[in-house]
């Protein structure tokens, strides 16, 4: 599935639209809903370049909450795995956020050698990091609306409509920069 235009972006609730943060064209967008920061990977590999400028973007952010927070990582089908520099700079996210972040989940849509090698990818960078924080890698937005809004009240006392999360994450996931 590749990122589309949304053309119907009205019929989204208000409360439920997420806050777009940041956008890096063709690699990420950052968005902010309740607790939560949601981050959609647009295609391109993760870089060292790239992820610093995530970096850049989400440590003032999530440290800016006043309580853990949860991040969803929506990641596009078929995407390449990070170079060797990007994986270097997620681990020091983790490491530097991880106090911060009461849940990660991570949405790899597709089955198979790719998403097996994904997740092989994300238990290896989480074993490295600080394990404060629940992971869980699921397949779809609504496994992730399943499996969050739970997680998150139990660790941090807020709790988060399921209902809700799942129109704000799919809003995310059909987001993407109109053609320039």
């Amino acid at each position: 599935m590749e990122p589309k235009v949304r053309s119907d972006r009205g019929a989204v609730p208000p409360a439920v639209r997420p806050k777009v943060v940041k956008i890096e064209s063709g690699v990420f967008a950052i968005f902010t809903w309740n607790d939560v920061v949601v981050v959609r990977w647009l295609g391109e590999r993760a870089t060292g370049p790239f992820v610093r400028l995530l970096a850049d973007a989400t440590g003032p952010l999530i440290a800016g909450f006043p309580r853990k927070i949860s991040v969803v990582h929506m990641v596009t089908p078929r995407g390449e795995l990070p170079t060797a520099e990007g994986r270097a700079g997620l681990t020091e996210i983790m490491d530097r956020d991880g106090k911060h972040v009461a849940c990660v989940a991570i949405i790899l849509p597709e089955s198979g050698f790719w998403a097996s090698a994904f997740q092989g990818f994300i238990t290896g960078m989480h074993m490295v990091a600080p394990r404060s924080f629940a992971l869980r890698i699921e397949s779809s937005v609504a496994g992730v609306a399943q499996w969050l809004p739970h997680e998150h009240l139990q660790r941090t006392g807020t709790f988060i409509d399921p209902a809700e999360l799942a129109g704000a994450l799919n809003d995310a996931w059909s987001w993407a920069l109109p053609p320039a």
